[in-house]
């Protein structure tokens, strides 16, 4: 009796371990670097402006992770894309490096939504740059674009 007691006990140790083993194997495979950052930080932008305008001025000491956005157009198709660069002149007129794609919107197409409570990946701003709002026509757009920054 007490060698079946035994080989109970120790085959529930077994399974507790080979348990626990899966457990941290698959929370491993699972893991996301860049979950930690949290989007706490937005900005706004309604207009009808054509070419660059500034979101964020720039922070000599923070990298911005953009997070995502929410765009929306009204009347015919207009090209919309999040930049960074420096300004010499105008908004991003200097070093513009493309942190989305163009995507053209309109009433036709509707609103264009990409936005996660944590950073997902999308180019990170260095030090030192501004972020704007890059529009190709005078055509009206609503906009949200979500962010965090770390130093």
């Amino acid at each position: 009796m007490k060698l079946l007691v035994k080989f109970i006990l120790l085959c529930a140790v077994m399974l507790g371990l080979a348990w626990a083993f899966q457990a941290r194997t698959v929370k491993a495979q699972n893991y996301n670097a860049f979950s930690s950052i949290v989007c706490d930080q937005s900005k706004q932008y309604t207009n009808n402006a054509n070419g660059a305008t500034q979101l964020q001025a720039k922070v000599a000491t923070a990298t911005i992770y953009p997070c995502g956005y929410v765009i929306s157009g009204v009347g015919t198709a207009v090209g919309v894309s999040f930049v960074y660069g420096t300004t010499v002149t105008t908004p991003c007129d200097t070093g513009q490096t493309a942190i989305t794609p163009v995507m053209n919107v309109s009433t036709s197409v509707g609103t264009i939504v990409d936005h996660l409570p944590t950073y997902g990946g999308l180019p990170t701003v260095p030090p030192g740059n501004n972020v704007c709002i890059l529009t190709t026509a005078g055509q009206s757009v609503g906009a949200v674009f979500y962010y965090a920054f770390r130093g």
